[in-house]
């Protein structure tokens, strides 16, 4: 009889527990989510922080949340799953009666972009794990990763042979009207610059050192095109990447010194739009130029050299740099159309290739990252 009353109890204790768990596990339940800092640059680490509390008698013995956030955001310590673009980071905790944890996760910005985290699902058990429960939380934090503009002395490089010297000036645009003393010719600088006095004194050609200025109009025309005979699709992505850290490079170079500089793309919006920026100079307007590259998407939206002759015949520039990953003869000869124009052109190049496809009569640079520039130094890209 006593065994008979022993498992009615027990029968009614996991009954019981079974219905207030059912009932009341969700109440006084918070979980919140938020980023140390929401805008930061490539490469920064920052502080992904979690908080989970418990505002009830009922103890939950462990609870889950599922971060679902991009691949570019690496969490340190964890035992995260990459799925294509996604990173799935599982969070566990032990929720006593009335008990609040707080964890901070280390969180390194890989790649430049807009990310957002719109909700998690927050799953746990009853004490014996008979039941599972779960709850979706909207959070909707979001974080803009700015692309980082590079030191031009590791990663901008001469077309002069594969020797990985750097020979291009730190500074990609000049005034030729105001002169601030002489430097060594380099082969980017006209016959007309060189000071034979200086040339005469030092036995080595030396030229006229030119200051930027606020005189100066700079388009910064970026090709989302990766290959010449590229079809719908983007084929190599990577080299747009690389092509959109140029453009913040050249970007936070001349607005920084009082250039007017204006930002044009086929592509990148949202619909496969072209970009289109206002000209602008200064501090605040470089980062606004770098917000706008961080939203960027690797997608194009007509052919690039028919896009950059609408641009050129409607707008007027005293300096276009031109970043590609290619170069082909519709795209050097639109060069030297613009460039007999009146107009100083400048070609970056965000892939490797055989420096004799370079002609001689544009001045042209290989900006290159990583694995790509270290190859070059060593002259065997």
């Amino acid at each position: 009889m006593e065994l008979i009353v022993l498992l009615l109890l027990v029968a009614i204790f996991f009954l019981a527990e079974k219905w207030v768990y059912n009932r009341y596990w969700h109440k006084n339940l918070k979980y919140e989510c938020r980023f140390s800092r929401d805008e930061v640059y490539e490469g920064d680490e920052i502080e992904l922080i979690e908080t989970v509390t418990n505002a009830k008698m009922l103890p939950l013995t462990w609870a889950k949340a599922e971060i679902n956030a991009s691949r570019w955001l690496e969490f340190a310590g964890s035992q995260s799953a990459v799925t294509g673009d996604s990173r799935f980071v599982p969070s566990f905790f032990v929720l006593k009666s009335n008990h609040r944890v707080t964890r901070r996760w280390k969180v390194r910005c890989l790649r430049r972009g807009n990310y957002t985290i719109d909700r998690i699902v927050l799953i746990t058990t009853d004490l014996f794990g008979q039941q599972a429960f779960s709850l979706p939380v909207d959070i909707n934090i979001h974080l803009t990763v700015l692309p980082k503009p590079r030191d031009t002395e590791e990663c901008l490089f001469s077309q002069n042979g594969l020797s990985g010297e750097i020979v291009v000036p730190r500074r990609l645009f000049t005034d030729p009207f105001f002169v601030n003393g002489v430097r060594e010719y380099t082969p980017y600088d006209s016959a007309n610059r060189i000071h034979w006095a200086a040339t005469a004194k030092n036995d080595r050609i030396m030229v006229r050192s030119n200051d930027s200025t606020s005189d100066q109009t700079v388009t910064v025309l970026m090709n989302m095109q990766s290959r010449s005979d590229e079809g719908p699709f983007i084929t190599a992505a990577e080299d747009l990447e690389h092509g959109i850290t140029a453009a913040a490079t050249v970007l936070e170079q001349t607005t920084s010194i009082g250039i007017s500089t204006r930002l044009v793309a086929n592509g990148g919006q949202e619909g496969d739009a072209p970009l289109f920026t206002g000209s602008g100079a200064g501090e605040e307007y470089a980062l606004e130029l770098l917000r706008v590259l961080a939203g960027m998407h690797i997608t194009k939206s007509e052919n690039f050299v028919t896009f950059s002759e609408q641009v050129m015949s409607r707008d007027r520039t005293s300096d276009l740099i031109i970043i590609t990953p290619y170069l082909d003869d519709d795209l050097i000869a639109f060069a030297r159309r613009t460039q007999d124009s009146g107009v100083f052109v400048k070609l970056l190049l965000t892939h490797t290739m055989d420096a004799d496809l370079i002609p001689d009569d544009l001045p042209a640079a290989f900006f290159l990252l990583g694995e790509d520039a270290e190859a070059f130094k060593e002259g065997i890209a």
